[in-house]
């Protein structure tokens, strides 16, 4: 599967020059910290997603933080005043409701940090506001790739297809990723390409779930033949990859003999 993977990514690369994802990243990477310094590269769609998920929650603790500084501990009690330093902020909405702004702190801090921002004034949460990383823990081990279906990126989830990935498209790169569920990794599948002129976008989702259901069984060519039966291929793209995977096939075997 790998190696269709490489070929379709090849033949049909997406770019993400001058998309929301990488002017977000460009203008916050200064945000990374030693306990993030882990996610900052973005060299690939996933990485730069994935990079934009930590830059998100670290923006997140910059303003909320400078918020509880700007107030007073009595103020800091005020449900509006509460409600304004989460104002616009994205966060991970759990099944139980609950909503975590900073998910690489514990539930117990971001529990107090809802219902007593003044106990990060005065109380046992102020050294947070002097040492932020001392509290943290990587995110993708609490939550893993959960952490994708959330207001921290741009990813629409896909119906569940196996036990070791979530599945997500993102619209504006045109690509598939199914995402192993701590996070860290993803598979990526660029789909409709420049060939196609009008590409048919009708029951998308649906589309595509028959094809991260290909990947997630590492069916290759079931892939290939459901990207073109889909409509998510060329057939001039679909033959080019066909006949190169074929050879690459050939040279595997002759390897294995």
């Amino acid at each position: 599967m790998n190696e269709l993977l490489e070929l379709l990514n090849w033949y049909n690369p997406k770019a993400s020059a001058n998309c929301p994802e990488q002017l977000y990243y460009n203008e916050n990477a200064t945000l990374f910290t030693t306990k993030t310094n882990a996610y900052v590269d973005s060299n690939s769609l996933f990485e730069l997603i994935r990079a934009d998920v930590i830059l998100g929650m670290l923006e997140n603790r910059e303003r909320i933080f400078a918020g509880i500084e700007d107030f007073q501990p009595d103020k800091l009690r005020r449900p509006l005043v509460i409600q304004s330093l989460f104002r616009l902020s994205p966060y991970l909405l759990l099944e139980d409701g609950t909503k975590i702004y900073l998910p690489f702190y514990s539930r117990e801090i971001n529990r107090a940090l809802l219902e007593d921002p003044s106990s990060f004034r005065e109380g046992k949460y102020r050294p947070l506001l002097d040492a932020p990383d001392s509290a943290y823990e990587d995110p993708f081990d609490t939550y893993g790739a959960r952490l994708y279906d959330s207001l921290f990126t741009r990813l629409l989830p896909l119906p569940e297809v196996s036990r070791d990935f979530l599945a997500f498209y993102h619209p504006a790169f045109e690509t598939l990723f199914l995402i192993d569920r701590d996070g860290k990794n993803a598979r990526m599948l660029p789909v409709f390409d420049e060939k196609q002129v009008l590409p048919e976008k009708e029951n998308l989702i649906a589309r595509l779930t028959v094809i991260a259901k290909d990947v997630a069984e590492g069916d290759e060519e079931g892939t290939l033949d459901d990207l073109r039966k889909e409509g998510l291929m060329s057939d001039s793209l679909y033959e080019e990859v066909q006949h190169r995977l074929y050879k690459v096939q050939r040279k595997r075997a002759r390897r294995e003999q």
